[in-house]
């Protein structure tokens, strides 16, 4: 059995007779991983004023003994200042805790080269994830592949970058 972590809001919402935080996540992330032979696990942030808020990186590493690779799901922008960009007028609000428990999977992923799908704002967490205190230069752009259009051709954790945006013949 391969067990994937998906990870996923932690946002206020309605449903049914209640209102209060969910912790949230498209269902055709839990469709995809069950057609590709998986289990998925959700990884929602820990909720504000827990003894897992603040420890993220000691949890995630906990997380990633468990699990067999780690999708960095989809939804509202990171926030730009963690990758050294201001915010345009159409960033969306900052979800604080997503963001940091994203940053610290993200990080323990990539040291262990652990398997890593980024998609949309999982790109965006991958500059964020970087060394604290680093910046970008210029405009982030998902790395490419320079050995061919082959993921399976890259090697280590380059290999595992490339599948989150596809390689190709340029470098």
């Amino acid at each position: 059995m391969t067990v994937i972590g998906l990870t996923t809001y932690a946002e206020s919402a309605r449903m049914l007779v209640w209102h209060r935080e969910f912790a949230l996540l498209h269902a055709s992330y839990l469709e995809a991983t069950e057609r590709a032979g998986g289990v998925a696990i959700l990884l929602p942030p820990p909720p504000a004023g827990t003894a897992r808020a603040g420890a993220e990186r000691a949890v995630a590493d906990q997380v990633l003994e468990r699990i067999d690779g780690l999708v960095l799901t989809g939804g509202a922008d990171v926030d730009p200042a963690r990758y050294g960009e201001a915010a345009a007028e159409r960033t969306s609000a900052p979800r604080a805790a997503r963001d940091e428990w994203e940053i610290a999977l993200a990080r323990a992923a990539l040291q262990r080269d652990l398997p890593l799908l980024a998609i949309c704002r999982g790109l965006q967490i991958l500059p964020a994830s970087r060394s604290p205190g680093a910046r970008t230069t210029g405009r982030w752009r998902p790395p490419r592949c320079p050995t061919g259009p082959s993921p399976s051709a890259c090697s280590g954790t380059r290999r595992r970058t490339a599948r989150t945006s596809g390689c190709s013949r340029r470098s």
